[in-house]
Parts: C-alpha cells; structure tokens; sequence
C-alpha cells in the first residue's frame, strides 16, 4: 500500500495559501539532481505531492548529508520540517530548508503533472490588469475626490468664521458684543 501524500501540498506551498512555518507536508521526491551552488553543492528535488509535481531547491545542509549518504533518492517519501518560496525569473521557486525521511518507497505515486502557470491558482499568477484612464481629467496627478485626509474627517481644518470688520465701533465695544449673557 502507498504512503499517504499530502493532497494539493506544492499548490498550496507556491500559491501562499497556508503559513508555511506550520505546515509540514509529506510528498515524494521523484528525482534528485546535484547543481554547483555558490561556494557550496546544492541539489535539485523533482518533489510530488501525488497529483502536481515541481522542482525544488534543497539549501539546508542536512538535505545535502542525507542525499550523499543516500538517505535521500528515488521515490523516497519525506516530511518537509521547514521551507520557503522566492521568485526568479517572474517564477514562484519552492525552496526546502530542512526535511525528514518517512520511508521509502519503490515506486512513483500517483499521476502527478507539472505545476506551471497554466494550472497554478488565480493569486500566484502574474496579473497584468490595468487601470482605465479618461482624457478629461486634468492631468495633476492626483485622484479625482480624493483627499490624504479622507479618512480623518474630525482633524480636517474648520473654515474661519467670516471676519466682522466694525469701524465705527472701538476695540472695547467689539469685545463686549461677543460676550454672551445667561
């Protein structure tokens, strides 16, 4: 009987749908391929998840130790403890930081087809949505009704009080008319 995969693991770890500081899927790694890394060896992981597959980079040190000792090969089912994402080249790229070995297994899991952009969800793509733009508005930069104290309506300044000019009437005079009786 096959090992248990988590189901939709390497959608969800790309996509940014879970917090990948608590989750911990189990997948398959269907191929290992060392690549010269700056100052230190590195290896590529085709890691499956049993439906959807993708390339991984392996970056942490006891990743390396398992692969060369041979803990780590075909078809074998690991634990992913710790990972991170990043992009290059307009690509969301899985990296794996620390893994733990389950077991292994002889075969390949499931019928898994390579995550691209065709198939990834809706928030990992790139969007290239734009902005409708109308010709008759001036063009100052600024949005039209908008104002960076729109959302401070009690701070806004007051308009002063139309200044009152009475020049028949003294200073003193003036002073005793605001004065209000109770």
């Amino acid at each position: 009987m096959a090992p248990e995969l988590t189901p939709n693991s390497i959608t969800r770890m790309l996509s940014g749908s879970c917090n990948l500081d608590d989750f911990h899927p189990i997948v398959q790694v269907n191929a290992v391929k060392s690549c010269a890394g700056a100052g230190s060896e590195k290896h590529k992981l085709l890691v499956s998840d049993g439906t959807y597959f993708t390339t991984v980079l392996s970056v942490g040190n006891s990743i390396h130790q398992m692969i060369t000792d041979g803990t780590v090969t075909r078809f074998t089912i690991v634990k992913v403890e710790r990972s991170s994402t990043t992009t290059a080249n307009n690509r969301n790229l899985l990296l794996f930081l620390d893994i733990s070995v389950v077991t292994q297994h002889t075969e390949k899991i499931g019928n898994p087809v390579r995550m691209d952009e065709s198939n990834m969800p809706a928030s990992t793509t790139t969007s290239t949505a734009t902005v409708p733009y109308s010709s008759n508005l001036p063009n100052t930069g600024a949005v039209p009704g908008w104002s960076p104290w729109h959302h401070l309506p009690h701070i806004l300044p007051q308009p002063l009080p139309e200044q009152v000019d009475y020049p028949s009437q003294s200073h003193q005079e003036v002073r005793h008319q605001n004065v209000v009786k109770f």
